[in-house]
């Protein structure tokens, strides 16, 4: 059985800053994170990306690193295993991110085929589909839906690794971070549901100053800006924050480093 951490911390304060610098600091009463679950399902033995269903209290989805099948796993609030859809006619390189969000209404995933440990791929993707329905998940039956979105990038500097997608469906945006640079650099794509050809370059917006240089950035993963997260994933538990205010959160969350280098890593509000 394979385990989350949270390597989640430090660069996610500096994103949610982006669009909350105004918010009152409040006096912390973090208690650390409490354990609500395992997950137990041996196909997931490489989570890496984490993101809250739109369309079901206590759902989450749930990708694989490299290595495994074009699909998201959907567990509930105590790791417990659903079922999983296939992304239809994509591959999976090396997925390390995914995320949820709205659009008029509608519910999407997004997987992020974004990984680069070697700085050498010639572009990276982003692929989108419409949530399926939760009361048609069953743990011994595949669901599939058709990618309706799909979005091919590079970066203006070249090759860059990135663990860390983040969706703001107000802005029509997505955020992206990478991994191996110090400073980080946080990239946007605009927010499309099209099955492009062109390969979008992402711009640059700005670097997160400030943040220790460690083997693995530390990021905060799949959150629409200035929200609170409300469940994290340590190495195959699934634990919620004891304290929901923003402030305490936060500083919570930098109090709680990684103990390894090799362990998931995953926040979703």
């Amino acid at each position: 059985m394979r385990f989350f951490t949270l390597l989640v911390t430090i660069t996610g304060i500096g994103l949610l800053s982006i669009s909350c610098t105004t918010a009152p600091v409040a006096t912390s009463h973090w208690q650390g994170p409490i354990t609500a679950g395992t997950i137990e399902q041996p196909v997931i033995n490489e989570a890496s990306g984490l993101a809250a269903s739109r369309r079901a209290d206590n759902i989450f989805w749930v990708n694989n690193d490299s290595g495994g099948e074009p699909v998201l796993y959907a567990i509930d609030g105590k790791g417990r295993y659903l079922g999983y859809v296939r992304f239809e006619g994509a591959t999976l390189y090396d997925w390390e991110d995914c995320a949820s969000f709205k659009i008029d209404g509608k519910s999407y995933l997004l997987a992020a085929d974004v990984g680069d440990n070697y700085a050498q791929r010639k572009d990276c993707v982003l692929y989108i589909i419409a949530e399926p329905d939760p009361a048609t998940l069953d743990p011994h039956h595949e669901l599939s839906a058709a990618i309706v979105g799909q979005i091919r990038y590079t970066y203006p500097e070249g090759a860059r690794d990135c663990e860390n997608v983040a969706v703001d469906h107000v802005e029509g945006n997505i955020y992206l971070i990478s991994k191996r640079t110090v400073p980080p650099f946080v990239y946007r794509l605009p927010l499309s549901l099209e099955k492009s050809p062109a390969i979008l370059v992402a711009a640059r917006v700005g670097e997160l100053n400030g943040i220790p240089p460690t083997h693995w950035t530390q990021c905060i993963d799949r959150i629409n800006l200035g929200q609170i997260p409300r469940l994290a994933l340590q190495f195959g538990h699934s634990i919620r924050p004891t304290h929901r205010r923003r402030a305490d959160l936060w500083r919570g969350l930098s109090l709680y480093p990684p103990k390894r280098s090799d362990m998931g890593r995953s926040l979703c509000q």
